[in-house]
């Protein structure tokens, strides 16, 4: 019977994320949990989120896609959830003994991939770069030196005339 306790699926089930960026919480917690229990060298803490987060990381796009996200989102998220199922998958192989590599080695990948999520699932939580960096460099790149050749001093007669 101590398989069936190592694998606690009964439990892992029981709070399956209902929306995808409720997964991305769950995702985000059960990375801390494996990333801490690992700092800690602690195996058995970091074996039951293990399996969990491949279920939480699996329900992520089939919830996106029940949210209507928009197909070319879509695709950015199911590769930034292979790439996070691969680096998973590769230390619990180390954790099981077999040839993978240790969550040190993955945690840059790891965090690089749960960030990605988070922008593609939660725009508001991360603004796209692209939309906002090029325009507010332009713009303040041709206004600082505009403002200099025009004295702050007469703007505020211009705009109030009397």
């Amino acid at each position: 019977g101590s398989a069936e306790h190592d694998h606690g699926h009964d439990h892992g089930h029981s709070h399956a994320p209902t929306t995808s960026s409720e997964g991305l919480a769950e995702l985000t917690s059960l990375r801390n949990t494996i990333r801490d229990a690992f700092a800690a060298n602690d195996m058995d803490k970091a074996h039951d989120p293990l399996h969990e987060v491949g279920d939480v990381l699996l329900a992520i796009p089939e919830l996106a896609e029940k949210e209507d996200v928009d197909s070319e989102k879509l695709a950015s998220i199911q590769k930034t959830v292979e790439t996070l199922m691969d680096a998973f998958g590769r230390v619990d192989k180390t954790m099981h003994g077999q040839e993978g590599s240790t969550y040190a080695e993955e945690s840059a990948t790891i965090d690089a991939a749960v960030l990605e999520l988070e922008s593609l699932l939660d725009p508001s939580a991360t603004p796209k770069p692209d939309a906002a960096t090029p325009d507010a460099s332009a713009t303040e790149a041709s206004t600082t030196p505009s403002a200099e050749s025009t004295p702050p001093a007469e703007a505020p007669a211009a705009a109030n005339p009397n």
